[in-house]
């Protein structure tokens, strides 16, 4: 019984910390001139839609991440980052320093160590979850508050890079995808190895396959030096490469190489969780894997499925336009084979 408690405060610990981080970039957001654009807790998000207004989205899929705070920065030139990604460590600070006094004089002068266990959960949590998000390195493969500000700092066009992801995250919550955009700027740098630096052009090829533009796309991709990056951007950018390699070119020369980047992706501890992800924005590239490299064509409808039922789901309707034009387009290649 006291482990089930002890299980059970720490969720309640993770779960309110949680809130509590990305309620500090909600605030520092609004505090730097941000607007609104999603809010997620678990499989909760409150979102802002095409007309302005904000709804409430149960049961939203969970991709990387437990929480999650989108907002979207005015104009390029007035884009203050820092204290946007630092308001959720802040906010986990403020909640659990202050305890400090109080789990003094309950370990010294309390008989009963159950509310000093809760308590001191909670402080652990809330001092882990920032020191984490506040250190200037990834975790797990995935880039956090303190490595963005950092990254973001080092060159104009590393600023550039993370403002225009958080515009295209605000610009898709309205319904739109990467062909509606006007051309996406590409400014000339000396490093791709910054992950921000290579997130136009990473939008770029995104934003040229949609429309029907693969060769120029494929380019594009093989210029990032996907290995040099966070593992999370590696593997969108493999991934990326993977889909133009068996969906569009086609050739046996690019389906040997999705071959190879797929082999990669599993090998890797950090990546191959992606090839398992059944979050709709990770399943094209598996039913993709099925039908075309795979030809088990049984397990790609399966998944076909899946996708499109999870898809109906999601908050973000310009991403869940861009998926299922994902899926059309392998259905097409499925129909050249003559499989469905």
């Amino acid at each position: 019984m006291i482990w089930l408690g002890l299980i059970t405060v720490t969720l309640v610990s993770i779960i309110l910390h949680t809130l509590i981080h990305e309620a500090g970039h909600l605030l520092a957001g609004w505090s730097s001139g941000y607007r609104f654009v999603s809010f997620r807790v678990l499989n909760m998000m409150w979102a802002r839609d095409a007309d302005g207004k904000i709804r409430f989205w149960g049961n939203q899929p969970i991709n990387a991440v437990a929480g999650q705070c989108l907002m979207e920065p005015d104009d390029e030139e007035n884009f203050k980052f820092i204290f946007y990604n630092l308001g959720g460590g802040l906010a986990n600070l403020i909640f659990s320093l202050p305890l400090l006094p109080l789990l003094s004089n309950l370990l010294l002068y309390d008989e009963t160590p159950y509310l000093f266990a809760g308590l001191f959960m909670f402080f652990t949590v809330g001092v882990s979850l920032a020191i984490v998000n506040l250190r200037a390195k990834d975790s797990g493969g995935m880039p956090v508050d303190g490595l963005n500000i950092k990254t973001a700092k080092e060159s104009p066009e590393a600023r550039y890079g993370f403002y225009l992801m958080l515009k295209m995250h605000a610009i898709m919550a309205t319904g739109k995808t990467y062909k509606d955009l006007p051309p996406i700027e590409i400014r000339e740098t000396q490093s791709l190895r910054n992950y921000f630096t290579a997130y136009p052009m990473l939008l770029k090829a995104s934003q040229l396959e949609e429309l029907g533009h693969f060769e120029e796309a494929y380019a594009l991709l093989k210029r990032i030096p996907d290995d040099q990056l966070p593992k999370y951007y590696q593997g969108i950018i493999l991934l990326s490469r993977f889909f133009l390699e068996t969906v569009y070119l086609q050739s046996e020369e690019s389906l040997s190489s999705a071959q190879q980047n797929w082999a990669y992706l599993a090998k890797d501890k950090k990546l191959k969780v992606m090839l398992i992800n059944r979050h709709p924005a990770f399943l094209p590239y598996q039913v993709g894997k099925s039908a075309l490299i795979d030809h088990d064509f049984t397990k790609a409808k399966n998944l076909l499925s899946e996708n499109r039922k999870r898809l109906s789901r999601l908050a973000n309707k310009g991403h869940e336009k861009n998926i299922e034009g994902m899926l059309q387009a392998i259905e097409i290649r499925m129909n050249a084979l003559k499989v469905v």
